[in-house]
């Protein structure tokens, strides 16, 4: 069988009846040309890219490494602003604890010296009040002999308001009322001696062995000099309850034992 094939020169293509297998053949080889000529398009396009990306690499480490003196010197000189700053804090900060504390200081000595001045003005008052207390407590008929022992007890029924003010106060605390007022201290003073009639003075009538209230004073109990100043020593020791006072009371209304 002979092909009727001939090639155009001006096209270079195959003209004529191509056998089927030949075709198959054909196009197997234009398309392994085909490939081959693709890849090798990728192939210098990768090198192409690669060549490029060296070239930006390359490019940026340049400007860095130019860049890199002056962001030593940079990072260098934030470093010493930080340490100054750092250093200058610290020093702000213990000048304020040191303000804070002398002023915390200051306040506390100026707490402590009001209230001495306070406690300075109680016992100032308190000193006066005792002293009125003696004063009424003469006026009242008391025996002078009576009066160191008077003060202690009288000051037991003694209260003072916020000013310092003194009154005449009750089991309770609060001051005693009287017709609807507050009882003055000169008639407390009355009253007690009036109900404790052996702190008073003796009357003209006064006949030995008896006192005022008709108790025979012969007949009182004798106790030790160690009880009666026991119950001194408790009350000015700063116990003013009912039992203190009474006991202070009974210790001093009884008779004292002859050596």
């Amino acid at each position: 069988m002979e092909l009727a094939l001939r090639i155009n020169e001006e096209t270079n293509e195959i003209e004529g009846d191509i056998p089927e297998p030949l075709q198959s053949i054909l196009h197997r080889v234009e398309e392994t040309a085909e490939t081959r000529g693709r890849g090798k398009g990728i192939e210098q396009a990768a090198a192409d890219a690669r060549k490029q990306i060296e070239d930006a690499v390359a490019s940026k480490v340049r400007e860095l490494e130019a860049k890199a003196p002056f962001d030593k010197a940079r990072l260098s000189q934030l470093e010493d602003e930080n340490k100054t700053l750092s250093s200058k804090l610290s020093e702000e900060l213990k000048r304020a604890s040191e303000a804070s504390n002398a002023l915390k200081d200051a306040h506390a000595q100026e707490l402590i010296t009001r209230s001495n001045r306070i406690q300075a003005l109680a016992d100032k008052v308190k000193s006066l009040t005792a002293r009125t207390l003696r004063a009424d407590a003469l006026q009242a008929g008391a025996r002078e002999e009576s009066l160191d022992e008077l003060e202690i007890i009288l000051q037991a029924y003694i209260g003072y308001d916020d000013n310092m003010e003194p009154f005449v106060k009750g089991p309770d605390g609060q001051p005693v009322i009287v017709q609807g007022r507050q009882q003055s201290i000169g008639s407390f003073v009355k009253d007690y001696l009036e109900k404790h009639a052996h702190h008073r003075k003796p009357a003209t009538s006064y006949r030995p062995g008896r006192s005022r209230d008709g108790v025979s004073l012969t007949d009182q109990r004798s106790i030790p000099a160690s009880e009666r100043t026991a119950a001194v020593e408790r009350v000015n020791g700063g116990d003013r309850s009912a039992a203190a006072v009474d006991a202070l009371f009974k210790a001093t209304r009884q008779k004292q034992p002859t050596g």
